[in-house]
């Protein structure tokens, strides 16, 4: 499945539906939350915004993500279709306050419909085009019901593997090292990962479907120290493309000062230091969905990199980890502005 953004509170994916007055699929947004899928919402050409609650289709397969549309080229846009005088149709988003949501792209304008207040359509030259990385692959509309969960649809990876990225793209923000951080990981407030009394701020924390917390966390090994998380007692770490898992010597964050920012809508003072490589250079923390829940990993020259499980819901695979990187679509910790 396509995600509208993994940087949304809420998880949104892109839908399509038939109709028989178009001639290319009418493309919307559904949310994912408390375990079940919303109804759908789509435009209908330019003009008109529907709710729609079955019938709809999910978004799945092709090796795609959603880049600024001044910066993708034309063969590596993703076509959904044409309009009647043959004008291509694209997979856009837009943003509104504190979310992206998708709609099509016509004629270089982004509509997309409103989950509320249906009177004002919105729509917008200035927005994100769904593109292929490197070489065009399949996506195709799966037909699914809106009662069914993450797990039982086909495909689904919030988070990429690395193999699949175009590490130079316009929107990768590099943080640059050194003297530009003024303040070390040793000015935070870190405890032993054994530690009964776990962090409770909102800031520091994430919570499965399951209800489980999911704890920031950091590990010193070879020299590194690395960023990372811990879930029901066992903490996570990427390190050269293998997965760290460990119960002992990792450390959770204990502080409530910290917000979380777009990478490219942050001073890059105000970005928090996690830990270091082994020549000393910061690293950094970053997060986005992984199936439904939000997961915590480094961010190192720009890239965020997290332990996922997208397999969770598939008894043979149960329990298997595997590496995820983002280069463009997370969220990155800062300082609170308060702090």
């Amino acid at each position: 499945m396509v995600p509208c953004s993994s940087n949304n509170c809420i998880p949104t994916f892109v839908v399509g539906m038939f109709d028989n007055d178009y001639d290319y699929p009418q493309l919307g947004y559904i949310y994912y939350t408390e375990g079940s899928f919303s109804s759908g919402y789509f435009m209908k050409g330019t003009d008109e915004a529907v709710e729609v609650p079955k019938g709809f289709h999910f978004l799945v397969g092709g090796n795609v993500s959603f880049r600024p549309h001044t910066e993708v080229a034309e063969n590596l846009r993703c076509v959904v279709g044409h309009t009647k005088d043959n004008k291509p149709v694209y997979i856009g988003t837009i943003k509104n306050g504190v979310e992206e949501i998708c709609g099509p792209v016509i004629d270089g304008v982004c509509h997309r419909a409103g989950a509320s207040d249906w009177s004002p359509r919105c729509f917008a030259t200035k927005h994100d085009l769904l593109a292929h990385f490197t070489s065009p692959s399949a996506c195709q509309l799966l037909a699914a019901s809106r009662d069914a969960t993450v797990n039982s649809l086909p495909k689904m990876r919030l988070g990429y593997d690395a193999y699949f990225h175009d590490f130079a793209s316009g929107r990768r923000k590099v943080f640059k090292t050194g003297e530009k951080y003024e303040k070390d990981p040793e000015h935070m407030k870190w405890f032993a990962g054994t530690y009964s009394v776990k962090p409770n701020w909102p800031s520091v924390i994430s919570t499965a479907k399951s209800g489980e917390r999911i704890y920031i966390a950091r590990l010193k090994h070879e020299g590194q120290l690395l960023p990372g998380y811990m879930r029901n007692g066992w903490a996570y770490f990427a390190y050269k493309g293998e997965v760290l898992k460990t119960c002992e010597k990792h450390e959770l964050l204990y502080d409530g000062h910290v917000k979380w920012y777009l990478p490219h809508r942050v001073d890059e003072n105000h970005v928090v230091v996690i830990g270091h490589d082994e020549d000393k250079n910061p690293l950094f923390l970053g997060r986005f969905f992984v199936d439904g829940t939000e997961l915590f990993g480094e961010v190192r020259q720009g890239v965020c990199t997290i332990v996922g499980d997208p397999y969770a819901g598939r008894e043979r695979d149960r329990g298997k980890k595997i590496i995820l990187s983002e280069p463009e679509r997370y969220a990155i910790l800062g300082w609170s502005k308060e702090e």
